[in-house]
């Protein structure tokens, strides 16, 4: 198998989850870069003359962060519960509990690569300011998420296959 080279996240999306059922993915512009960490769970075995017979390790999600320049208002409303006025001001309410959603997004490289992660439970980020100085540094936001299995037990797909229907549809639709 030949090496692959990874670079430029990019098409960052998030289908949320409303009444058992996905959205239309929604884009989340600004992606800086995700970061995931498997989740796994070791089981051994001990046979009756006690020496260990077998072990394994089952995935069983992952945890991590994604980091993008700002989250929009859909996000919030969709993801995080907060109520939205006629005038656009969003305001957040205590006692929601959030949707999950599906994260959709491609990793360019010498392999284009696009994943989708079925059943994603996003945290809340820190909220942080900073003063302007003679140099503009662009604040980011990190929004903590832990990814599951959806109920029909998958966690995750992905497609490197450019030139297949599914590739070309990625963003339209979670199946």
């Amino acid at each position: 198998m030949a090496k692959t080279v990874s670079y430029g996240l990019s098409n960052l999306y998030y289908a949320p989850i409303i009444d058992g059922e996905y959205m239309t993915p929604l884009a989340l512009s600004g992606a800086v870069n995700i970061n995931l960490s498997p989740e796994l769970n070791s089981i051994a075995f001990t046979g009756l003359d006690g020496i260990p017979q077998e072990q394994a390790s089952i995935l069983y999600g992952y945890n991590g962060s994604f980091v993008v320049a700002a989250l929009t208002s859909d996000f919030c409303r969709y993801i995080y519960k907060d109520s939205v006025d006629e005038e656009g001001t969003l305001t957040e309410i205590v006692g929601q509990q959030f949707n999950n959603a599906a994260l959709l997004y491609e990793v360019s490289g010498s392999v284009h690569t696009r994943r989708c992660f079925y059943n994603c439970t996003f945290g809340k980020p820190e909220i942080a300011a900073e003063t302007t100085s003679n140099t503009v540094n662009v604040a980011t936001i990190t929004v903590p998420i832990t990814i599951r299995t959806n109920k029909n037990g998958k966690l995750q797909k992905q497609n490197s296959n450019i030139n297949s229907n599914a590739y070309k549809s990625w963003f339209d639709l979670v199946v």
